[in-house]
């Protein structure tokens, strides 16, 4: 067994692993465990499917999918709420620092989300 190198995580080579074997849930309870796993992001999409190849277009897409929707929105966030910072210390305006600081954060937030996706997507294309 290969030892993972500096640049990739433990969990890429299980993300990649998964990708390419499947996941096979027999029970009800491994059903509902990928079930929950799929819906807070520790799983891609369509890791249950029966072939390599729509495993591998399916998590593929959806972590694409997931790469554009959060780099898009923490790149929007995160230079309006810089904006917001900036003009908020003109004038003094709480309210406007505020708008902004939470802005900074949620762009930080999707921009950190976008990073896990671009991390993931290539641990997919691995597979």
């Amino acid at each position: 067994m290969t030892e993972p190198s500096a640049d990739r995580e433990p969990s890429d080579d299980a993300l990649t692993r998964m990708v390419r074997d499947g996941v096979v849930a027999k029970t009800m309870r491994e059903k509902l465990e990928l079930a929950g796993a799929k819906l807070t992001g520790e799983v891609p999409l369509g890791v249950d499917a029966q072939s390599k190849a729509v495993r591998k277009a399916l998590a593929g897409g959806a972590e694409l999918l997931a790469l554009i929707k959060y780099g898009f929105l923490g790149s929007f966030c995160l230079l309006i709420g810089i904006a917001m910072l900036w003009f908020g210390f003109q004038p003094l305006n709480w309210q406007m620092l505020g708008i902004g600081a939470v802005l900074t954060s949620l762009g930080a937030w999707a921009i950190g989300a976008a990073r896990r996706a671009r991390a993931n997507l290539r641990s997919i294309r691995r597979a």
